[in-house]
């Protein structure tokens, strides 16, 4: 599950920095790592986890401060990584509650490959 929501975060990063900066050049795996932290806030919320979804929103409230804040940042990948990421575990709280039936694995993982596939075509169509 983590590595699909990884390559999830990823895709769709690298297609955010494409879509928003087509002329940069960028490196590096940060909408990943926005997309763990968006994943990992919305888990926690889908977990109830209150206290550790209030520390996780605080968290990626600071780095998207600095990711606004200083110019060569990519923001395109930033916003989209975590909005990949989130989508994904949105996949993974409805497996956990039984809202995607029995083979709730197999549903979470094929809307995380799904997530990547449309930030492949997304990103073929703008390049």
């Amino acid at each position: 599950r983590f590595v699909f929501l990884y390559f999830a975060s990823l895709l769709a990063g690298s297609f955010g920095a494409l879509l928003l900066s087509p002329d940069s050049l960028t490196a590096g795996a940060s909408g990943a790592i926005f997309g763990i932290f968006a994943a990992a806030f919305v888990i926690a919320r889908g977990r109830r986890l209150e206290g550790m979804a209030a520390q996780l929103g605080i968290l990626l409230i600071i780095n998207f401060a600095f990711t606004f804040g200083y110019p060569g940042i990519s923001i395109g990948g930033h916003l989209f990584g975590a909005a990949g990421g989130a989508l994904a575990a949105l996949a993974l709280v409805a497996g956990e509650r039984g809202r995607l039936g029995p083979n709730h694995l197999t549903v979470e993982l094929v809307a995380m490959a799904a997530i990547g596939v449309a930030a492949v075509i997304g990103a073929i169509a703008v390049a």
